[in-house]
């Protein structure tokens, strides 16, 4: 996205709770503020949030900017309640008003995913191998995806697409 999108339609707010994977790209011109400890990320989380209920107001403004908030390590922030209410907004309204999210965590459960109503709102989900099948069927938001059956060796993955399914390789 950054190689192709300009800073000027593309604001970014990241948060690496491993300050590890998504630290090298903080230095992005698109990036408005990167997280790597909670108390931060909730900060991060109100801006991105804050960005959406500005978008929402100002509907009859034409403001092209996309806004993305990147999370890896969503788990981490499950503890959080008024961050998750900021999440399950963003989620629920943002794609509407160019405001999306990315998350990953290692561990899918729904209680870090949130509500029904959340998780129907992770449209497109990327599930590698997990542990059970129930975390997969939470991963994936289907029963028989068979996640748990992936080969555990780097790049298996299911790929879903509203009601597709299909396995990709990295």
């Amino acid at each position: 996205l950054a190689w192709n999108t300009s800073p000027d339609d593309l604001v970014t707010y990241l948060v690496d709770m491993k300050n590890k994977s998504l630290a090298p790209l903080q230095a992005l011109p698109h990036v408005k503020r990167f997280a790597s400890d909670v108390e931060t990320a909730a900060s991060v989380v109100a801006m991105a949030g804050n960005a959406l209920d500005a978008q929402i107001q100002n509907r009859s403004v034409t403001d092209h900017r996309q806004h993305l908030l990147v999370i890896d390590e969503y788990a981490d922030l499950s503890d959080d309640a008024g961050t998750m209410a900021i999440m399950n907004h963003i989620v629920r309204m943002g794609r509407d008003d160019a405001v999306n999210a990315i998350v990953g965590t290692q561990h899918p459960t729904s209680s870090v995913l949130g509500d029904e109503g959340t998780k129907q709102n992770f449209p497109v989900r990327i599930v590698g191998p997990v542990t059970d099948a129930t975390a997969a069927n939470v991963a994936i938001g289907m029963r028989g995806s068979n996640a748990h059956l992936l080969p555990v060796e780097r790049g298996a993955f299911l790929l879903r697409r509203g009601p597709e399914l299909m396995r990709v390789n990295t």
